[in-house]
């Protein structure tokens, strides 16, 4: 019973690593395939600053 504590620590400490290192490949994916999406498409410039590009200038 003195085990118990440590061993479920220990599997929810795994299990918690293994779902963050899936959810950044899965996010990497995504970006690749939201770069191979935009790739070919121009890029629209608004000549309209942001609230945020005034105050820095």
């Amino acid at each position: 019973m003195s085990y118990l504590l440590p061993a479920t620590t220990m599997i929810l400490v795994a299990l918690g690593s293994l779902c963050l290192f899936m959810a950044m490949d899965h996010d990497r994916k995504n970006q690749e395939i939201r770069r191979r999406r935009t790739a070919g498409r121009p890029v629209l410039v608004s000549s309209v600053q942001s609230p945020a590009q005034t105050q820095e200038s």
